[in-house]
């Protein structure tokens, strides 16, 4: 492994800048790629600019239930709650669920 770090390919990279990096690792890849005949899924430079946004909403009416089961145990007025208890979880979500029906996310749930 040592002589890894200390290889003319690892002074090269270590010169690049992070853009200059994942530039040449995605050409790497390729190269490889080409010679595996596989696919390389490139995606992109990095984050997408749009918002999945029922299963955004899912999970946050999720984290909505969550909260709620977790005051339910304890509920402090210095914003501290407790742990949610295991037994009777799953007919409590659907309970909420119905009670919290017009919530967005909670259809997808």
């Amino acid at each position: 492994m040592d002589n890894l770090m200390n290889s003319p390919i690892d002074e090269e990279l270590s010169k690049l800048s992070p853009f200059e990096l994942k530039g040449r690792i995605i050409e790497m890849a390729n190269d490889k790629v080409k010679k595996a005949a596989n696919i390389l899924l490139n995606a992109g430079r990095g984050n997408p600019n749009w918002v999945a946004s029922e299963a955004r909403s899912a999970f946050f009416a999720l984290g909505q239930f969550a909260m709620n089961e977790c005051s339910r145990t304890l509920n402090m007025p210095e914003g501290i709650a407790g742990v949610p208890e295991k037994e009777g979880i799953s007919v409590r979500f659907e309970t909420w669920m119905r009670e919290n029906s017009s919530l967005a996310g909670v259809d997808f749930l």
